[in-house]
């Protein structure tokens, strides 16, 4: 008789911990058919662009020069302050924004960098480089009223990205 109380206790039990766990699901609250359900998204800040003019459009600046050599190129900008293009040099994969220069972090990379250096640009202007040799690799620097970073994910290559920063304006 003990065994079967403990049994439908453990059965009252489970099927309450069953109900509670339900009220915890997801809901979809959009209206789809006969059905209504609940969800919460996140804008993308990132919205894809087709040129660069449609960057100056969108934030009254855009890349004054960006490289000659490179492909498959995409244009962004994030959270209506930064422009963003993304390309292909040299077998490479790089990401260089520009921002008003009040822009904190503006390259949006966490990597701790084995290696840096501050070396003058073609104009002058001390650019901020930080890598991880053969890996990853950024570039900072202010020019006037604008902040850029370069950033490549893998295949750093110092000679490279300075001849990339000094054709981004």
């Amino acid at each position: 008789m003990k065994s079967k109380k403990i049994i439908v206790i453990v059965l009252i039990l489970s099927a309450l911990m069953a109900i509670s766990f339900s009220g915890c699901a997801k809901t979809d609250k959009s209206t789809t058919g006969s059905t209504t359900q609940n969800t919460t998204q996140i804008p993308n800040p990132m919205v894809e662009k087709a040129s660069t003019a449609e960057i100056k459009d969108a934030l009254d600046f855009t890349f004054d020069s960006l490289p000659t050599d490179i492909s498959n190129i995409k244009y962004f900008t994030i959270d209506d302050t930064i422009a963003q293009a993304d390309f292909t040099s040299n077998g490479v994969a790089y990401t260089v924004r520009k921002a008003a220069a009040t822009v904190d972090n503006i390259a949006g990379v966490y990597t701790e960098f084995s290696g840096s250096q501050t070396i003058a640009n073609s104009t002058g202007i001390d650019v901020s480089y930080k890598y991880n040799d053969g890996a990853e690799g950024l570039a900072l620097w202010t020019s006037g009223a604008f902040i850029y970073s370069v950033f490549c994910e893998t295949g750093f290559d110092s000679t490279a990205m300075q001849n990339l920063v000094d054709a981004v304006s």
